[in-house]
């Protein structure tokens, strides 16, 4: 008896490090904000993800896909325990990583001491894929392509001064060096810059400063929830400006926070309509049929594409599934036919995908700009001064 308990143990054992059906187990990670004021984006990112995995396995794939899903909360702290205890775990071969670019710097480090590869879904400092890790890669397009659209875009409207507001981070200061270098580049004036601290509600003190100043324009750099309160904020003083973000702040939750203040804001992003994109139509069907609770968000077609490219290249290192060869087999990635389009990535590990479009927040939705009653001239925008 004790010998078949032994023998029965020792199978076991067996089973689990190889796996089902005698399939090697491979897992697959994804971080992002779970939690926290970002979670919208984050629970869209990973909804794709999910997505991505579900048909994976529908699949014959010669080993076992497991998915390991972790929050980050959009702080870099969190994010590199985040990115630490899946570059411990040997059979983690690929992680589908962070929406928030603070987190992303945090963590790059640590995915190329751990030889690990990493597929950025959301974050767009350009500094993620300039250190020239190897085992860094990125979907979406770099803040820089956005603030010098967001920059002409502007001008060729016809405003002139601009006062930029932006969050104090790697994120936010990103943002705000490009966006007025390009400005200035463009013939407009900056009339005043002023870094706020995540979190902070009382923007009245930098908003009546900035009223004497006159503006056009009032830029913001960062996330929904102070941007919701910056543009409600600018009613109360009677800052007569028009009120412009970046994709920080072009997602749902900015209107839900701002309700009507949020009327006629123009919002920068590389995520353009679902239905605009080559394979929107499609992917917005299987995210339907998968019941997921959350709403896509801008970003989720960023992850699923991310994934699905971990996924074929895992297929491609196979037999030879080891971190070195997944890494080397993301980066020869040539024309994948993504949601976004054909993706390929460049010796830095960025993605070739530029899809940077203009909105405007119309009747509670944000709208493309070419589609938009602003565009048409039938609803007006705050005018230039003259």
């Amino acid at each position: 008896m004790r010998r078949i308990f032994i023998f029965v143990l020792a199978f076991l054992l067996l089973f689990s490090t190889i796996g089902f059906a005698g399939k090697p187990i491979v897992k697959i990670a994804f971080i992002g904000p779970l939690t926290g004021p970002a979670a919208f984006q984050g629970l869209g990112g990973r909804n794709a993800f999910k997505l991505a995995i579900m048909e994976a396995k529908k699949q014959n794939l010669p080993f076992k896909l497991v998915p390991v899903i972790l929050d980050d909360q959009s702080d870099p702290t969190v994010a590199v325990n985040a990115a630490l205890k899946v570059c411990s775990d040997k059979r983690v071969l690929v992680s589908i990583s962070h929406w928030n670019s603070p987190c992303a710097l945090a963590t790059i480090d640590t995915f190329h001491r751990y030889g690990l590869a990493t597929i950025v879904w959301g974050a767009v400092h350009p500094g993620i894929t300039q250190k020239g890790y190897k085992e860094v890669s990125r979907i979406p397009t770099p803040l820089t392509f956005q603030n010098r659209f967001a920059a002409k875009f502007l001008t060729n409207l016809g405003y002139k001064r601009f006062a930029v507001i932006y969050e104090t981070s790697d994120y936010g200061k990103g943002h705000k060096d490009v966006f007025t270098k390009a400005i200035k580049e463009l013939g407009g004036e900056i009339v005043s810059e002023d870094g706020i601290v995540a979190g902070e509600r009382n923007f009245q003190p930098i908003l009546t400063k900035i009223k004497a100043k006159n503006p056009d324009v009032v830029y913001y750099g960062g996330y929904s929830p102070e941007a919701a309160l910056i543009v409600t904020q600018m009613k109360s003083v009677g800052l007569n400006a028009q009120f412009v973000g970046i994709s920080g702040i072009s997602d749902a939750k900015f209107i839900k926070l701002a309700k009507e203040n949020a009327e006629g804001t123009i919002g920068f992003v590389d995520s353009p309509p679902m239905d605009k994109l080559p394979k929107g139509k499609e992917f917005m069907e299987k995210y339907k049929k998968a019941h997921f609770k959350e709403d896509i968000a801008p970003y989720s077609p960023h992850a699923y594409d991310a994934t699905w490219i971990a996924i074929e290249a895992l297929k491609r290192a196979y037999p030879k599934l080891n971190r070195k060869n997944v890494v080397k087999e993301i980066r020869n990635t040539k024309d994948y036919d993504g949601v976004l389009g054909k993706i390929s990535f460049d010796e830095n590990g960025q993605s070739n995908i530029v899809t940077i479009v203009a909105r405007v927040v119309q009747d509670g939705k944000w709208v493309l700009w070419e589609d938009s009653e602003y565009a048409k001239g039938i609803r007006k925008l705050v005018p230039p001064k003259k």
